[in-house]
């Protein structure tokens, strides 16, 4: 099925604000799936749209590769039309051979944003445990680890997996540094903190001056 194989890049890219790439722009308007129909309603804050052409692709989806993209998705359009405490109940409901990675993920998204971090943060480092590494919910369960730690008032844990991430080549290297600064900062770790902001600095002024 055309279409799912780019979805999760350019959904990950709305739902984690990552930069991730995003190939939607590229796509054949004479070709288009209803994966692709979902990313592009959610980059244009459509998630009605996005839910309904996310079943469509649940349905037609023939592997397992497809049907988890298709769930994600479906998942992402869901949490932004629902309340937290909806988007929970949702997740519950959903059938026994939902795929489990990505319904793990936004648990614990919905957790977190209940403020329910204690049970957000083992459920983040059991999917993390079984991820591969070049899984594309990856960096995302990482960086929803670290913040909630960090929420759970565990900052210096937060930064050690935020530390992880820094290493990774395909993140967001400038935005983690961010993070990871003001999490530092959080625990009294300022000569860290400036170690990492003093880069970040010297690039910006540099821009100004050109």
């Amino acid at each position: 099925m055309p279409g799912l194989g780019i979805a999760l890049p350019a959904l990950l890219f709305f739902s984690c604000g990552h930069a991730f790439a995003d190939p939607v722009g590229n796509l054949s308007p004479q070709i288009v799936s209803p994966a692709e129909t979902a990313v592009s309603a959610l980059r244009d804050g459509l998630p009605s749209i996005a839910s309904n052409a996310a079943d469509e692709a649940l349905s037609a989806s023939a592997t397992t590769s497809e049907r988890e993209s298709a769930f994600t998705l479906k998942a992402a359009a869901q949490e932004r039309i629902l309340a937290p405490e909806d988007f929970l109940a949702w997740l519950d409901s959903v059938p026994d051979d939902t795929p489990k990675n990505p319904a793990d993920y936004y648990r614990a998204r919905a957790l977190s944003a209940l403020g329910r971090h204690a049970e957000a943060i083992p459920l983040l480092e059991q999917l993390r445990s079984r991820l591969p590494s070049d899984s594309l919910l990856a960096q995302p369960a990482l960086r929803d680890h670290a913040y909630a730690l960090a929420a759970a008032g565990r900052p210096a844990e937060a930064s050690a997996v935020l530390r992880e991430a820094k290493t990774a080549a395909d993140a967001d290297q400038n935005s983690i540094a961010l993070d990871l600064a003001g999490l530092l900062l959080s625990s009294r770790q300022y000569h860290e903190a400036i170690e990492l902001l003093t880069p970040l600095t010297a690039v910006t002024n540099n821009v100004e001056t050109t």
